[in-house]
């Protein structure tokens, strides 16, 4: 089964979450339009590789930043929270993400989590896989896990 409906994400209204930002701006040519795919590639490798079976949701938020990022002009940014995972994933995620995009990426703030914000999730991990959103409440993990 490789497509599904995921009504039950992982979220936690008003709870304090620490963000990784990415800025979208001044990714390298070869992530602009595709920038989710080094975190689906790392949330793959970490969902196998800590056997992890819990539910867990990533959800973005996308606005204006000028937030320090060594060697980043203020600019547009993607914002990712965790819900369900370890601390220790986000900052995994958050180094890989470093090497992948130049320095572009770090954990810059914490925000709390509302939902009538705009987050909107984009990967989701369920009975040891990972999916990928590919329209409302539909998801899809072909070729993810």
């Amino acid at each position: 089964m490789n497509e599904r409906t995921i009504y039950d994400l992982a979220w936690r209204e008003g709870q304090a979450k620490p963000a990784l930002e990415i800025r979208i701006d001044e990714l390298p040519d070869e992530y602009q339009g595709r920038w989710h795919d080094p975190v689906f590639a790392f949330t793959k490798d970490w969902v196998a590789e800590k056997s992890f079976g819990k539910t867990a949701t990533l959800w973005q938020w996308g606005g204006m930043s000028v937030n320090p990022i060594p060697g980043a002009e203020p600019g547009w940014s993607e914002f990712i929270i965790a819900f369900g995972v370890p601390q220790t994933y986000l900052h995994g995620l958050a180094r890989h993400l470093v090497k992948k995009f130049g320095g572009k990426a770090r954990i810059t703030e914490h925000v709390t989590a509302q939902t009538n914000d705009g987050w909107a999730a984009f990967c989701h991990i369920e009975e040891g896989r990972v999916w990928r959103e590919i329209g409302p409440h539909e998801w899809k993990t072909d070729g993810l896990s």
